[in-house]
């Protein structure tokens, strides 16, 4: 009875051993196995916005949008009208510089008229005045005969200096002077009277007013030159 609970206790064990070997010589199988994490957040309930707070920033941007556009429209008007103000104010400047050096150019032109008539006037004065120069020359100097240019230059400047009074009849007076080595005038008066003072005074003070005259010629052989002018004013 031992004998056969022994033996089947070694055939149990080598049965075991058989099917743990048997086992063990069989092909193993890979199993792969993927390992998922899981963050687990608490999430927070999304926010509530009213329509009106949404809407309102809105709206505000827009306005802003549009007074920025606004004001920038603005600068560009008031940028043009400055520009435009000072082109019209350049425009006055020149108007009124055009307008000066007309109104100066009129001004000169018509002095110069006004001197042209007292000019003419003046003329036509002096058509009806006559004065005459003889130098007096004492004979027995041969043939030398005396500068007319020097003669001229009495003539010219008497004719200058003389303002007869206003004329009413045909006057007529002759002034005797001479004239001495260094151009001085002495031995001045009235040779033949118009009989009208104030005439004959014109004459003298025409005479007077010859100084300085230039030296005689060198080669003149007299210490002064006699002279007669005679002034004649015509009716």
């Amino acid at each position: 009875m031992k004998r056969m609970i022994l033996f089947s206790a070694i055939a149990h064990l080598a049965l075991v051993w058989v099917m743990v070997r048997g086992l063990s010589l069989l092909p193993r199988k890979r199993i792969d196995t993927t390992v998922y994490m899981v963050k687990v957040v608490e999430s927070m309930p999304p926010p509530i916005v009213e329509k009106a707070e949404v809407s309102q920033p809105v709206q505000r941007d827009s306005s802003k949008a549009k007074e920025t556009q606004t004001g920038k429209a603005r600068e560009v008007s008031l940028e043009a009208a400055r520009k435009k103000l000072a082109k019209r104010e350049e425009l006055e400047a020149l108007r009124e510089k055009i307008a000066r050096k007309r109104e100066a150019e009129s001004r000169e032109l018509a002095e110069e008229r006004s001197r042209l008539q007292a000019w003419k006037q003046e003329m036509g004065k002096r058509k009806a005045l006559q004065i005459t120069a003889q130098p007096e020359v004492s004979p027995g100097r041969g043939t030398w005969r005396f500068p007319s240019w020097y003669v001229d230059l009495i003539h010219n400047k008497a004719f200058a200096n003389w303002t007869p009074p206003p004329r009413a009849t045909t006057k007529e007076a002759c002034v005797f002077f001479e004239i001495y080595q260094d151009g001085r005038i002495g031995n001045l008066g009235v040779e033949r009277t118009s009989k009208d003072s104030s005439f004959d005074e014109s004459t003298l003070l025409a005479v007077r007013k010859l100084e300085p005259l230039p030296p005689l010629p060198g080669e003149f052989p007299e210490n002064s030159l006699k002279v007669h002018l005679t002034f004649r004013q015509a009716d």
